[in-house]
């Protein structure tokens, strides 16, 4: 399995709520249109959380400003990927998603690059509550949490 990452950062003209509502939703469609015509097996399309923990843990180990967003594509394997890349008619359409990407993204800031998954290393997490850690931590934050 690998794995075709894209950490955006947001572009300082867009306002932070602007960026929120383009990536649930039209680029929720660009991610959709992407994965079908690479022919990816999965994608993951993630915000960061707007929580003051954030703040707290980069000024602690003193790291890069947190990505505004994240998207996994999985492929099986890389030929998967290369067989459709190669051809002009999924080239022509992936610049025409990027193009519509642009004014929301800051290119200079984001990071692409490929990984790989060979080994699963899921484990419960005994910090998620109700499925969602986030929540967590809204609620431990704000002295609701336990």
């Amino acid at each position: 399995m690998i794995e075709l990452v894209i950490c955006v950062m947001r572009n300082e003209s867009v306002a932070a709520e602007d960026f929120r509502q383009h990536w649930k939703h039209a680029q929720g469609q660009a991610v959709r249109d992407v994965m079908e015509i690479l022919g990816a097996t999965n994608v993951r399309q993630t915000l960061a959380l707007e929580v003051e923990r954030n703040q707290q843990i980069r000024e602690r180990y003193r790291t890069a400003p947190a990505f505004d967003g994240i998207i996994t594509f999985q492929f099986e394997t890389p030929q998967n990927l290369l067989a459709k890349v190669g051809t002009p008619k999924v080239a022509a359409r992936l610049m025409e998603i990027y193009q519509d990407q642009l004014p929301y993204i800051d290119l200079p800031r984001c990071s692409i690059f490929y990984t790989e998954e060979p080994v699963d290393l899921t484990v419960a997490n005994p910090y998620r509550r109700d499925g969602l850690i986030g929540d967590y931590l809204v609620e431990e934050e704000n002295g609701d949490g336990g």
